[in-house]
């Protein structure tokens, strides 16, 4: 991972060390590639997290790069222009730092209160 700039990511297991794998890319400066799941087919995959992205990044607005199909990922990882995969990196990273900035104020949030 440490040579790498993308990193496929898919669920294995519905629970929260699966935030580690994400954290571990994106630590590294990788860029996680998410296999998004459409409504209902998480469902019969795990417990019955239909939007797991969304509880786990908590809204849609995260830049990571994210398929329903493993074809749609392959085309972009074979067409992703150097200097485009530069900018989506920088974005990556950026969005990063502010997640945990954010997360760190609301634990301490969470403890103060």
């Amino acid at each position: 991972m440490k040579i790498s700039k993308k990193e496929p990511v898919r669920l294995h297991y519905a629970d929260e060390e699966i935030c580690d794998i994400y954290a571990e890319a994106l630590e590294s400066g990788a860029i996680p590639l998410i296999k998004k799941y459409r409504k209902g087919e998480l469902k019969a995959l795990r417990f019955g997290f239909d939007d797991y992205y969304s509880l786990l990044f908590e809204d849609s607005s995260y830049p990571l790069p994210s398929f329903y199909e493993w074809d749609d990922m392959k085309s972009f990882i074979e067409n992703i222009s150097d200097d485009d995969l530069d900018i989506l990196q920088k974005k990556c990273l950026d969005w990063w730092i502010k997640k945990k900035d954010y997360f760190g104020k609301k634990m301490c949030d969470l403890i103060r209160s």
